[in-house]
């Protein structure tokens, strides 16, 4: 194990920021990383994989699925991860009767033999893994409860009987309290009440019901049972499709607490709702003529539904994201068959980055559940400390730090970057101990430039603008008019730390952000 050496001792003895840095991660980062993972097929291998990308979008490295299937990978198909930082994956819900357990650093583990065909995962606080199954083309399948060694805790047919309204496989989440819901399409009682969705609180050490039932009200006649998404206050959102529309539902302990029309959620590409740190919903825009799916993330409010921000990335989107630390969100956007591209929006600053995925995987998306970890942190063990540096994870998600980073805190530096009209770089830096405090002030900064590498002192001779806060705790600069060719796309990645090691960064792709 190597030591962390901070990034001031790294500057006094001369080390490379970089390398200081890398060290650092490598002692912190034993179990969860700070990742994202993706479901993608490669056309020259003709195989499903799991790609796992770094916050960059760098690709870290793929996990073939075993032959033996076709796998059916959408955000329909959740993978759930779990405190080890390993990602149970559904395997192909037609064929197969397993789930894929996957490592952080893409190694395969035996699979569990589920009995029925997984479809959704979900991680519990404990370690337990639950799935919602079906028989392909019949009907729902039991719900099943798997330990962290792969054992099979129950199976149980109880909760999902009352969903006899169809194919449409029932939902699953955990909420902040552990306790399990699952939702679905239930009959109505003659043929003028054709179905209507039912949310049940499971009870997470049997599988049984509870006997407190949540009707959707007000859902209407012929709904449909879209997806559940768990909030850090411990309530679930439900996301249904009524004979009016979309409407969010939030559920605390068995009661409906709130419901508002859905003003976005489902572009026909993707009906996976999230929810912030804060609570705020993200969803993705309706479709948009003549584009099949919808192109924009809606941030939305938790209290009547209300549009707050739109986030236009211009391709169909199918898949969203929130980062590990909550200020970012992510979103697999392009033609199903097509280019496809990996979207980054940075929710403070506003800025969009777009990568193209090389090499040009098909059929790409990204998973529902929580690729990225965030639910795990922000929802499942919000009390927990996953990387080790004294900060609880939902403390951290809700100032926007990483939970999986030692040397990003909520007293750290912050650092955000964005573009000015002049064809320039805005930096804004941050730091609630104050900028020149002895104690928690700023140390160094760098600006570094893909291919180019540390540009910070180079940008001097093209300052425009600074301003200090009275405070003395941000400062804002502008360098206009640098040499960047307008057709040059590079990544810029922005890095402020302080004196304690305490690091803060951004990046962006140079306008207009697709690389």
């Amino acid at each position: 194990m190597f030591p962390c050496i901070l990034p001031n001792q790294c500057l006094r003895l001369g080390v490379p920021i970089c390398l200081c840095l890398a060290i650092c991660r490598i002692d912190a980062h034993a179990q969860i990383k700070d990742q994202l993972v993706a479901y993608q097929f490669d056309p020259v291998t003709s195989s499903q994989q799991i790609g796992r990308y770094d916050h960059e979008f760098h690709l870290l490295g793929v996990t073939n699925f075993p032959a033996g299937g076709t796998t059916f990978t959408s955000d329909k198909v959740s993978i759930a991860m779990d405190g080890q930082g390993r990602y149970w994956v559904p395997w192909d819900p037609l064929y197969q009767t397993q789930s894929l357990i996957i490592t952080a650093d893409g190694l395969l583990l035996p699979n569990p033999q589920l009995g029925y065909n997984p479809l959704n995962a979900s991680a519990g606080p404990n370690g337990t893994v639950y799935f919602t199954s079906r028989i392909p083309l019949l009907q729902n399948g039991p719900l099943i409860a798997v330990k962290p060694d792969g054992s099979i805790l129950w199976s149980s047919w109880n909760a999902v009987s009352l969903f006899n309204g169809g194919i449409p496989p029932a939902k699953l989440t955990v909420s902040s309290n552990g306790s399990v819901y699952v939702g679905g399409i239930s009959k109505g009682a003659c043929i003028c009440k054709p179905t209507f969705p039912v949310a049940l609180k499971i009870d997470p050490l049997t599988g049984l019901e509870t006997n407190l039932v949540s009707l959707l009200p007000g859902s209407g006649f012929g709904s449909s049972f879209w997806e559940f998404a768990p909030s850090p206050d411990g309530d679930v959102w439900a996301f249904v499709s009524t004979s009016v529309g979309f409407r969010f539902y939030k559920i605390h302990d068995t009661t409906v607490v709130n419901q508002f029309p859905a003003l976005g959620g489902f572009n026909g590409g993707t009906g996976i709702p999230r929810i912030d740190g804060n609570g705020y919903i993200y969803g993705a825009s309706y479709n948009n003529y003549p584009i099949s799916d919808g192109t924009e993330i809606l941030k939305m409010s938790p209290v009547d539904g209300s549009i707050v921000q739109t986030y236009a990335l211009g391709r169909a989107i199918g898949g969203i994201a929130l980062s590990p630390n909550g200020d970012e969100i992510f979103a697999m956007t392009g033609l199903f068959t097509g280019e496809r591209f990996l979207d980054r929006v940075n929710l403070v600053t506003g800025v969009h980055s777009s990568i193209k995925i090389n090499p040009q995987f098909t059929a790409a998306t990204l998973p529902g559940g929580d690729p990225t970890g965030f639910i795990y942190a922000n929802v499942l063990d919000r009390n927990g400390d996953a990387d080790g540096d004294g900060v609880p994870n939902g403390v951290e998600t809700a100032a926007g730090s990483n939970p999986y980073d030692p040397t990003s805190v909520p007293w750290g530096p912050r650092v955000y970057l964005s573009w000015t009209a002049a064809n320039g770089v805005r930096l804004q830096i941050t730091d609630p101990d104050g900028l020149g405090s002895p104690n928690g002030g700023i140390a160094g900064f760098d600006l570094q430039v893909e291919g180019y590498g540390d540009i910070s002192g180079f940008l001097l001779q093209y300052l425009t603008y600074v301003n200090f806060t009275p405070d003395g705790k941000s400062l804002t600069a502008e360098f206009d008019g640098l040499p960047i060719p307008s057709d040059l796309k590079l990544r810029f990645t922005a890095r402020a730390w302080d004196v304690t090691g305490a690091v803060g960064s951004d990046w962006a792709v140079s306008p207009p952000g697709e690389l």
